[in-house]
């Protein structure tokens, strides 16, 4: 290959944008999923790993990171997504616990915790009537305790870490933007070094064209005066 086609291979590469084919996102995500920041996560002990290393992978293919920092990002992206879901489950288990305390509670233990938000004396209703309440009482206390108790907690944290996950994804679009800018302002020489771009300057198969007609390298390794 000639020094010129070496160079054109240089410039080409760094120009890629990421991944295109399946093959090479694989390899793209293998690669993400080795770096030192992705060794140790805080994951429970009822959480799958292979679960969070799904996620991750499918982030990093449609993301793109290229280099340690744009992945810190799609780390950090990750991380908010799966404690987002965390939360959903931790919101559920909530009212979950809240019914089956009610469920299991008993009759007077129920009419205790029911009768004073309804200004009820339970001791003066007849025994039939009360057993007829006491039906539409357990449906009633169930559907209200499908919001848990914390609810203004959750939405908190759930407020929280969407700015989270928004501020990440802002702050890899910048990385990836300034990686762009950077690439794109320089022609890779064929001994390696960067010549800043002055312009768009055209490569060719025999010579680099600068805009203005100068030619930078010829197919014969010669440089214009």
């Amino acid at each position: 290959m000639s020094d010129l086609k070496s160079s054109t291979s240089r410039l080409n590469g760094a120009k890629s944008q990421g991944p295109v084919s399946a093959g090479g996102k694989a390899r793209a995500s293998q690669n993400a999923i080795k770096l030192g920041i992705f060794s140790k996560r805080t994951i429970l002990a009822d959480e799958n790993p292979a679960d969070f290393e799904q996620l991750l992978v499918a982030l990093v293919e449609e993301l793109e990171p290229v280099g340690v920092l744009e992945a810190y990002h799609v780390d950090e992206i990750a991380k908010g997504i799966w404690r987002k879901q965390r939360l959903y489950r931790a919101e559920t288990a909530a009212i979950e616990k809240s019914r089956l305390a009610f469920q299991f509670a008993t009759t007077e233990r129920k009419w205790d915790e029911v009768a004073p938000r309804l200004s009820l004396r339970v001791e003066s209703i007849q025994p039939v009537a009360r057993a007829k309440l006491e039906g539409i009482r357990d449906d009633v206390e169930t559907r209200l305790r499908s919001v848990p108790l914390e609810d203004q907690r959750f939405s908190r944290v759930a407020a929280a870490l969407d700015k989270s996950i928004e501020r990440s994804l802002r702050m890899l679009r910048e990385a990836q933007s300034d990686r762009r800018r950077r690439t794109d302002s320089v022609i890779v020489a064929s001994d390696g070094s960067q010549i800043p771009r002055l312009g768009s300057a055209t490569i060719t198969e025999s010579a680099l064209i600068a805009p203005d007609g100068l030619v930078i390298e010829s197919g014969g390794g010669d440089r214009a005066d």
